[in-house]
């Protein structure tokens, strides 16, 4: 899971301490600049989420360039 916000929110590390505490790999994304591709490239699906102050552009930007790096096409939900 990859929950995208400021680090310095709240409502955004609530979130990231709600995914691991029910033992989902989960990394804090500020920017494009924190994305571990290594990690990422090892997962079967991935979740994009942000906090409530997260702009819905910033999360979507986050998908494309995951998207475009791993050269995959998104499936799911909201994809």
């Amino acid at each position: 899971m990859l929950v995208v916000g400021g680090h310095n929110s709240s409502n955004t590390g609530q979130l990231v301490r709600l995914c691991r505490s029910i033992g989902v790999r989960t990394y804090f994304v500020e920017g494009e600049e924190d994305i571990n591709y290594k990690e990422i490239e090892k997962m079967e699906k991935i979740g994009i989420t942000g906090g409530t102050s997260t702009p819905e552009k910033m999360i979507r930007n986050i998908k494309e360039v995951i998207l475009k790096k791993l050269n995959k096409n998104p499936e799911g939900r909201g994809g």
